[in-house]
């Protein structure tokens, strides 16, 4: 359990402290909006989660533990945006674009496995947990495709 709140700190940190001031200083854009975008992203999963009632139950029995759904949510628009970046690399070269998809298969396969684990644990059948995350998976396509048309409306 120690672990999990360990995990959680680094990836907080991760993006406060080095991801998102980096992405400042690299694009020029105002400062408060980038981090008014993350806050946003932490209330609307609070509101899903408090609102919605998502949480997971402590009786013996529950068919499926309602966090696994939350998780497919957060893991559909991590996949999202991994999709238009990858498009948007390929977009700079072929060569940034290879290296790109590379970096996002290499992240995702552990990611992808602990999502397994999530879903399994939450009382998703091993199959029906596959299937998930591969329809999960897909948003990268959405993703990919949504950038694509979006730059080809800039053109």
């Amino acid at each position: 359990m120690a672990l999990v709140g360990f995990s959680c700190g680094t990836l907080i940190g991760g993006a406060f402290i080095h991801l998102l001031p980096e992405s400042l200083e690299e694009t020029g854009q105002a400062y408060e909006a980038i981090f008014y975008y993350a806050i946003a992203g932490i209330i609307v999963f609070f509101i899903m989660e408090k609102f919605l009632y998502w949480r997971h139950c402590h009786e013996e029995k529950c068919p499926v533990h309602t966090f696994v759904y939350l998780n497919l949510i957060g893991d559909g628009v991590h996949n999202f945006i991994d999709g238009m970046i990858t498009a948007g690399s390929f977009i700079i070269s072929y060569s940034i674009g290879i290296a790109t998809t590379l970096a996002v298969i290499f992240h995702e396969i552990p990611q992808e496995i602990g999502d397994f684990g999530v879903l399994v644990y939450g009382g998703f059948s091993k199959w029906k947990a596959l299937a998930y995350n591969f329809v999960s998976a897909l948003t990268a396509v959405a993703g990919s495709w949504f950038h694509l048309q979006r730059e080809a409306s800039y053109t």
